[in-house]
């Protein structure tokens, strides 16, 4: 049986399960808020692929772990969704890789920071470690800003708002690019246009067709086999050096990409989840 792990259903999740529905696929809605990690229930004995579009990152990776140390097959795996939820763990491994990201410093103090900031030279982003759909995002212009922005972040006594992850700002020029993964093998992509200079389409960028070409098809493979992720969404931004990756989702909303995309994606992402069951 297919477990889907959700808590919120969004029009990903309604698509997701139209298409079990019409496919004829047997599957349970697993609710975190419902369930009991105890090792007795009969419900996750039954499950043989738990497909994870969890909302809540921190709930998703404490019940993928579960759910991997109970030899219950996950998509994504409680290590690659917890790569790709923490920013700094997932530039850190496409650097190993030698992936091209934009210059990145993690910090844990105010003063590091100034002082790392000027080294990456200013306009810097501060972003949260963990956390999505452009939320809790900072384009800093000069040190003022800076020092403002890490004191009110200091005065929040939240462990991970003292984490300081900031990157080199890169100008987009109205816009980014979404490639959807699935299986390893990219399927569809689009620009997301926005006059802001946060691009997310949550944040009212507006999805635009895009071709995939060999180097972003490239790019995108190698990044899916660094993480081991089955399922994945990965945001990039054209330089004039070639294409940079900015992060990389695991449990990814495609409604937006689904809007210019001839590729069904939700029954592409039910195949992928049947064909891992057979399998």
């Amino acid at each position: 049986m297919i477990g889907v792990l959700h808590s919120i259903t969004r029009i990903e999740e309604k698509l997701i399960f139209q298409s079990l529905k019409k496919k004829r696929v047997s599957f349970v809605m697993l609710d975190p808020r419902s369930l009991a990690l105890n090792g007795r229930s009969d419900v996750m004995n039954k499950l043989s692929v738990v497909l994870n579009r969890e909302v809540s990152q921190t709930r998703a990776e404490l019940i993928l772990e579960y759910l991997n140390k109970s030899g219950i097959r996950t998509i994504n795996s409680a290590h690659a969704t917890r790569l790709c939820n923490n920013k700094a763990l997932c530039t850190w491994e496409l650097q190993k890789a030698k992936v091209p990201v934009p210059t990145t410093v993690v910090v844990f103090s105010k003063d590091e920071a100034i002082v790392e900031a000027k080294k990456l030279g200013y306009p810097v982003v501060a972003k949260p470690i963990i956390g999505s759909w452009g939320r809790l995002l900072a384009k800093i212009d000069n040190q003022n800003t800076l020092e403002s922005i890490l004191e009110h972040k200091e005065a929040l006594h939240n462990p991970s708002h003292s984490i300081f992850y900031l990157q080199k700002y890169i100008e987009k020029s109205g816009r980014d690019i979404r490639v959807l993964v699935i299986g390893g093998e990219p399927i569809a992509a689009m620009y997301r246009k926005s006059n802001h200079w946060i691009t997310n389409t949550a944040r009212g960028a507006v999805p635009k067709k895009m071709k995939l070409n060999s180097e972003l098809i490239n790019l995108t493979k190698k990044v899916t086999e660094m993480l081991k992720t089955d399922i994945a969404g990965i945001d990039l931004v054209e330089t004039n050096s070639g294409y940079q990756v900015l992060e990389v989702n695991s449990s990814v909303e495609f409604h937006g990409l689904q809007t210019v995309s001839t590729i069904n994606i939700p029954d592409t992402i039910v195949d992928y989840v049947i064909n891992e069951v057979q399998g």
